[in-house]
Parts: C-alpha cells; structure tokens; sequence
C-alpha cells in the first residue's frame, strides 16, 4: 500500500513538474567526481517543482508524495550511476520507512504520555511514558545511523557530503511544504 501510494507520489510529481528549456535543465559542466550542492538559491529555489498538497490529502500521504520527490531530486542532484542509483534508493527507502515508522510510534506514545499528564497521574506513570520515549528515541538514533552509513557504502566521498548538504535542504523543503499544506487547509484570512 505504503509502494503504492510512493509510486503515485512520483508519476504525480512527474506529471505536474513545470516543463523548463532544454538550457535552463542542464546543470554546468563538473569536474568527475564533483556533487552538486543543493542550494536554496539556486535555480530551482527552494520548494519549487514540488506540487502543492490537495486540500483533502492526509498527512500520510503528504509524507509519501514529498518522500518520492527527495527520492527524484536525489537523483538529480547526487548525479548517481545506475549502479548507484539501485543501491542509494533501496537504502534510502529504508531510512525513510524508518522515519516515518519513529515518528508515528513516537507520536502515539507523545499522546498518551499528554493524556496521563493532563489526567493528573502519579507521576511514577509518567515516568514509565517518558523512559519508554526516550528508548524510543535512543533506538532510532542507532537504526538511523546504521541506515545512513549504508547509504554511505553506496555513494563517493564527494556524493556523501552532497548528501548531507542535500538532507538539510530537503528537511526546508519538507517545512515550506507542509506549511503552504497548513495555509491552504485553513483558507485566505
């Protein structure tokens, strides 16, 4: 279900990507080895190319659709080889899949931890709540560590700084994007 919404998400930003002259797609000429660097001032701007949210569209299914666009842009701008490419997406799959299965869990027990406190529990069951986050969130840092290395093992040193470049940029894009997604579900004024 998760493959097929993904897969939606890039024949969609596929169709809807605006069509540029054949000069403006080209990017300039590199030395072999050299990354493109994501930059917010570059010629794509920060969140263009990526359609804005339906106005009906779940938060899921946001996460998805600008999951398959980082997937794309990844491509494009870590220049990857076939080799590469295979290897890089089903890595990167991975980390995102991870991700968002974090940020669920970690979800859910933030509001049932909010519940117990706004209920005034003993604080030993609290305390339970805010361990178990926290073993939660300690978990996640080793299973995101080991998933980024093995997207390390697929990329040159030049792609491995390319893609940390390339995750802060997204992490923006993502902010703008569920923002004007908040702007537009709450109307003009």
């Amino acid at each position: 279900m998760v493959q097929r919404v993904a897969l939606a998400g890039v024949v969609i930003l596929v169709a809807l990507t605006p069509v540029r002259p054949a000069a403006a797609q080209e990017p300039p000429p590199q030395q072999q080895g050299q990354v493109n660097r994501p930059n917010a001032q570059g010629p794509r701007g920060r969140g263009q190319g990526l359609p804005a949210p339906g106005p009906n569209m779940t938060l899921q299914e946001m996460q998805s659709m600008f999951d398959a666009y980082a997937l794309v842009q990844a491509q494009r701008v870590l220049q990857l080889n076939d080799e590469q490419h295979q290897r890089f997406f089903m890595r990167m799959n991975t980390l995102q899949d991870l991700r968002r299965r974090h940020n669920q869990q970690r979800m859910r027990m933030l509001n049932d931890l909010r519940r117990l406190w706004r209920d005034q529990v003993g604080e030993a069951d609290v305390l339970v709540r805010i361990r178990a986050i926290d073993d939660l969130d300690l978990k996640f840092e080793g299973a995101s560590r080991t998933a980024r290395q093995a997207i390390d093992e697929a990329l040159t040193v030049r792609q491995r700084a390319g893609f940390r470049f390339f995750e802060e940029d997204m992490e923006r894009q993502k902010i703008d994007f569920l923002t004007r997604a908040r702007a537009g579900r709450q109307g003009p004024g």
